[in-house]
């Protein structure tokens, strides 16, 4: 049997405008705090909402699937690659 090939080809529009002008030096990275989970909902939210991977996640869905992170419903978090960049 022949295999046939397809060449694909994808155009990505950007769904959000990045600062240029960003000081990276300002920036701390740090491990997940879990006491701020309301927090790092709403940030999940603010990254997803309206881009091609939004399911229609309001904040307290991104806050209890955090909670199901957290409490190993995926299994074990990876800590030495799981972090926060704040900014400082």
């Amino acid at each position: 049997m022949e295999q046939s090939r397809s060449i694909m080809k994808l155009q990505l529009n950007p769904t959000g405008v990045v600062e240029d002008t960003m000081d990276y030096d300002e920036m701390v990275i740090g491990a997940i705090n879990w006491e701020n989970l309301n927090q790092l909902a709403h940030l999940f939210y603010e990254s997803y909402h309206n881009t091609v991977d939004d399911e229609g996640e309001m904040p307290a869905e991104w806050e209890q699937e955090l909670e199901h992170l957290r409490d190993g419903k995926y299994g074990s978090v990876l800590y030495d690659l799981s972090f926060n960049l704040y900014a400082a």
